[in-house]
């Protein structure tokens, strides 16, 4: 347990990686103080990504992606949690595709512009599937199951491989109102799997975090989900990765090259600066931390060999 947390620590400092980029207006809004409501918004603006940049490029009557607005198709799922991203980066992948099927003539829109939304939906579809891979960790925790197990009613048990294809298969229902129309009703907040899943509205996300009950991520799922949350559907004008050996990459948005901005470059230069600073701060103490954790277990050895 210890060696594989030292090595997955380890590992995610083995890079850092400075981004910047320019917002049309900034609310200065923090991200939320539980993983729960992260996920949440997360997805909501995944899902409003989907809208927008399906409106722009799905000409009007063209119903391929069923009868909901733009790339978001209809909608089966409008939590944060499994089948709420499962669907998020199924309809991305679908909208990526069906955009390289297209001629570039069939847009409005320049073919840089079509680019830049398609490199959008690349990071709803990938971040999506990371996102994916905390609630298959989290459903696969032996308590989680356990408990999974206790709490169904019926004598036939569900494993959760197939409580996880039944979420993402799960469609929304079909009513009918009072003039005999019929109208598509997501599926309910579904809190029989809250233990480890987030498929839940606002509300049972408030219930759950009044009695403590947030969502067990471990620190590099944290990391990726604050990653997500601050960059957002935002476009990264500059991207530098530095390496632990010294190899230095830097990326540039192809038309802020054309036409840079010196207030930009240099907060991203002051930024990598201030960035590589800590990180090395940060190499230092784990480096010494895992010295000292190497030590006492080799020390606790050595007592154990004697008593021997």
């Amino acid at each position: 347990m210890a060696d594989s947390f030292f090595k997955r620590l380890a590992e995610d400092l083995l890079h850092l990686e400075v981004n910047t980029i320019i917002k049309s207006q900034m609310t200065g809004q923090k991200m939320p103080d539980s993983y729960r409501r992260t996920l949440y918004e997360i997805a909501h603006t995944y899902s409003i990504s989907l809208i927008d940049i399906g409106k722009e490029l799905v000409p009007s009557g063209n119903e391929v992606f069923g009868s909901g607005d733009g790339f978001r198709g209809e909608v089966n799922w409008e939590y944060g949690g499994l089948g709420s991203f499962e669907e998020l980066k199924n309809r991305a992948k679908f909208a990526i595709e069906w955009i390289d099927q297209q001629p570039n003539t069939a847009f409005q829109k320049d073919p840089d512009a079509v680019k830049r939304d398609k490199k959008m939906l690349e990071r709803v579809q990938d971040n999506s599937h990371r996102i994916l891979g905390i609630f298959f960790r989290l459903a696969k925790n032996p308590s989680v199951l356990q408990e999974h197990l206790a709490n169904q009613k019926t004598d036939q048990k569900t494993n959760v491989n197939e409580l996880i294809e039944s979420i993402k298969n799960r469609k929304a229902k079909s009513i009918k109102d009072d003039s005999g129309k019929t109208q598509r009703v997501i599926n309910d907040s579904d809190l029989s799997t809250a233990s480890w899943n987030n498929d839940i509205d606002a509300g049972d996300i408030n219930d759950l975090l009044n009695d403590g009950n947030d969502l067990k991520l471990d620190l590099r799922e944290i990391m990726m989900i604050k990653k997500a949350w601050d960059i957002g559907v935002e476009e990264i004008m500059l991207q530098t990765i530095v390496g632990i050996d010294g190899d230095v990459t830097t990326r540039i948005l192809e038309r802020f090259a054309k036409d840079p901005d010196k207030t930009v470059l240099d907060l991203h230069n002051e930024g990598l600066k201030t960035s590589i600073n800590f990180w090395y701060r940060m190499v230092d103490t784990v480096t010494t931390i895992v010295g000292s954790a190497i030590g006492t277990l080799l020390s606790g050895k050595d007592e154990k060999d004697k008593a021997e």
